[in-house]
């Protein structure tokens, strides 16, 4: 019985060498998880952004080019059509770099916190939501380019 008791002994020895190591494991883990949820809280506010903007500058694209008048296009060449389908397309580019400069330039509520840096999120430069809205809210882009497409060549 006493030989079992020392080797009972013997298996309840705990090394207690990385312990510290496990803490520092939890610390890093519970750090990198902050900024993971931080980040995509901030990618969430950089697409609302992107939104806010597709929205306004296709409310004045929309204004400028007025309503699309299938009509008028049935009489124009197709050669005509594309041109301005490339135009349209040409201002959407130059718009999507103006916007794209500007959502960089508005600051983060996120920015500092917990070490975060608003200005490494890849999606500030991708300004592919703001150019994807904006097709959905140009309804002569539309108009034309199903007119366009619908030709035969």
């Amino acid at each position: 019985m006493n030989n079992q008791n020392q080797n009972s002994n013997k298996n309840i020895n705990i090394d207690t060498t990385n312990m510290s190591s496990t803490n520092e494991d939890q610390t890093t883990l519970k750090f990198e998880v902050t900024i993971r949820f931080i980040k995509m809280l901030d990618i969430g506010y950089i697409t609302v952004l992107y939104f806010i903007f597709a929205i306004i500058v296709g409310k004045i694209f929309n204004y400028i080019f007025g309503p699309y008048n299938s009509s008028a296009d049935v009489n124009k060449s197709t050669f005509r059509i594309g041109v301005e389908l490339c135009a349209i397309i040409w201002l959407i580019g130059i718009s999507t770099y103006i916007i794209r400069n500007i959502v960089e330039i508005i600051p983060s509520p996120f920015e500092n916190f917990h070490d975060f840096h608003h200005k490494r999120v890849k999606e500030l430069t991708s300004a592919s939501v703001y150019t994807l809205i904006l097709y959905q809210c140009l309804s002569s882009f539309r108009g034309k380019l199903n007119t366009f497409l619908g030709r035969t060549f």
